[in-house]
């Protein structure tokens, strides 16, 4: 099981800011605090497609 601890709007918004970050890291050219971010998004999508998989287990 995952944690269900934010509502998946709340995990949206949460990727959705990490995305204007790393956007913002890129204009200054900070390329690695921006990559960093971006894992930080595909771990946010990663958790968001568990548990879409754990609702369809447990359906």
């Amino acid at each position: 099981m995952t944690n269900n601890n934010l509502t998946e709007e709340e995990l949206n918004g949460l990727a959705e800011e990490m995305q204007l970050c790393a956007n913002r890291c890129r204009h200054q050219g900070w390329e690695g605090n921006a990559r960093e971010y971006d894992q930080i998004i595909c771990a946010l999508r990663e958790l968001q497609q568990r548990r879409k998989a754990d609702e369809q287990e447990v359906r």
